[in-house]
Formats: structure tokens, sequence, C-alpha cells
């Protein structure tokens, strides 16, 4: 009898290991899909409507590497800056650099870049001419899609202004250049059409907002401020939800879709990594006490 009972341990031992196992496997696949599905649309970050959007000037100023600039793009004249950018830069074409001294050789050498590129350029020239700038991603989707564009805000007399260094623009209305958030806030009220792009005039640079392929309007239903500059540490599960990447949106009436893709990224980065921990601590413990049945 007491064989029999041992038996019947040890193989209730295995049943329970081979369940925490398969728990275990499923739970991980799991999490891998969700950050799977965020990270393939951009989407890997703590969402945030911030109601302090215009304020949001320091998260822009990071960056890791010497403050290289080249003496002919040291001013801190914002127009004269974006156009000796769109003068140096004399294509486009894709490229994936965006580190500062290897960009600029890239484009130095007769390469092109595109918006991302042109706004990351302009806008680091002017947070190293001592000029605060932000790139803002422009999405005509609320998360992304195929319209897309990348511009800057640069902060002149104490408001922000956009100053396109893709297609050499401003926004006016009524003579009055506009920022990102007014801009926003406009196009989903109805009320820009009294708001009109301005050229600065011609550059090497060959992108014309007259010939691209859609409105202006459309791109700024969206505006996206991305903080994704952060310690590797930050970059860890759990800590990241607090101290990742985060997206920032100016105010909007309907807030809904932004904080239900919040408390989805908060379960993928900090509840599924909890319940894998339990569910590994738990494999752990059975595998351990397996063994201690078999001896």
């Amino acid at each position: 009898m007491p064989d029999l009972i041992d038996g019947d341990d040890k193989e209730g031992s295995r049943k329970a290991v081979g369940f925490v196992a398969m728990l275990t496997i499923i739970i991980i696949a799991v999490q891998l899909y969700g950050v799977h599905c965020l990270r393939s649309r951009g989407l890997f970050a703590r969402q945030q409507v911030s109601h302090d959007f215009d304020e949001l000037k320091a998260l822009t100023s990071i960056h890791t590497e010497p403050d290289f600039l080249p003496d002919q793009w040291r001013t801190s004249d914002p127009y004269e800056l974006v156009r000796i950018v769109m003068n140096t830069v004399t294509k486009t074409e894709k490229s994936e650099i965006f580190e500062f001294t290897a960009l600029h050789h890239h484009v130095a050498q007769k390469n092109g870049t595109l918006c991302g590129g042109m706004a990351f350029l302009y806008a680091e020239a002017l947070r190293r001419n001592g000029v605060p700038a932000r790139e803002l991603q422009l999405n005509s989707q609320l998360f992304g899609g195929n319209d897309t564009h990348v511009t800057v805000d640069v902060l002149i007399d104490n408001r922000w202004v956009v100053i396109d260094p893709t297609f050499h623009i401003v926004f006016e209305q009524d003579g009055r250049r506009m920022s990102a958030s007014e801009l926003t806030t406009a196009v989903r009220s109805g009320k820009a059409d009294d708001i009109h792009p301005v050229f600065l005039g011609d550059v090497s640079y060959p992108a014309r907002i007259d010939k691209y392929y859609m409105g202006w309007k459309p791109l700024f239903h969206n505006v996206v401020l991305r903080r994704e500059i952060v310690p590797y540490w930050a970059k860890l599960p759990i800590v990241r939800y607090w101290y990742g990447a985060v997206f920032h949106y100016p105010p909007r009436v309907n807030d809904e879709p932004i904080r239900l893709l919040n408390e989805l990224y908060f379960v993928v980065v900090v509840v599924w990594p909890v319940i894998t921990a339990m569910t590994v601590i738990a494999f752990i413990v059975s595998v351990a006490r397996a063994r201690r049945h078999r001896s």
C-alpha cells in the first residue's frame, strides 16, 4: 500500500510539473505576441493625453553623443537654419540613421533622407544652438497608418511655431504663425479653412507641399510628441511603464481610444510580466517537489 501511494504521489507530481510548464509556455507566448503587436504598429510606449502639451520641451532635449555642429550651421535664427539644412540635403531617399553626426555625414555626401531625418536634423541642430525644438509625428489615423509625416515645433518668443523642414513652410491664420497643437485643434473642430501653408522660398531639398500626394489637413488630425530616448534600464519590463517611452497627445474631445491602448500597454509590460514571473516560480517549485518525491 505505501508503494502504491508513493507511486500516485510521483504521478501527481509529474502531472503538476507538466501542467505548470505548459501554462508557463502559454503565458510567455501570449506576452511575446502582445509585445510584437504593439511594436509592429509603432505603439510600444505609454500613451498619454497631456493637458500641458505646449509646455513639453525638455523631453526632446536628450541626446547621448558629443555636441558636434558644423560651423555653417551655428545660428539661433530658426528660419536661417532651416534654409541651411534644406540646402545641405539635396534629395529624398529613405535612410535609417538617427544619430546626428552620422546623419549629417550621410547627407553631406550627397545622400538623401525623408521627413523623419529632415525633422531630426533640423530640431537637433536648433537644440544644439540653444533653441528649444521638438519633432512631432503627424498621423491621419490615430494610431499610425500609412499617411504620416514628421514636422518640427520651434519655440519662438515663448510660443511654439511649426516650421516644416521637409516642405519649407509655416502655417498662418490671419498673418499669425501657428503651432502644431493649434493646427490639430482647428482641423478637428472644422475651423481650418482660413489656415494656409506659406512657402518660405526655394531650397535644394526637392519636396513641395503642393506636389504632395495628399492634403496637409488630414495629417494634423493626430499630433504625437514621442519621447523614446530613455536609459537602458528604463526599457526593462514593469519599470518601463513609468520610466520608459511615452507618446504625448494634445488634449482631445474623445481620449477613450488612447486610454484603452494605454491600459493594454500596462497589461503587456506590467501585469503579464508579473504573471510570467509567478508561473516560472511555480514551475521551479513544482520541479523541486517532483525531485524530492523521486528521491
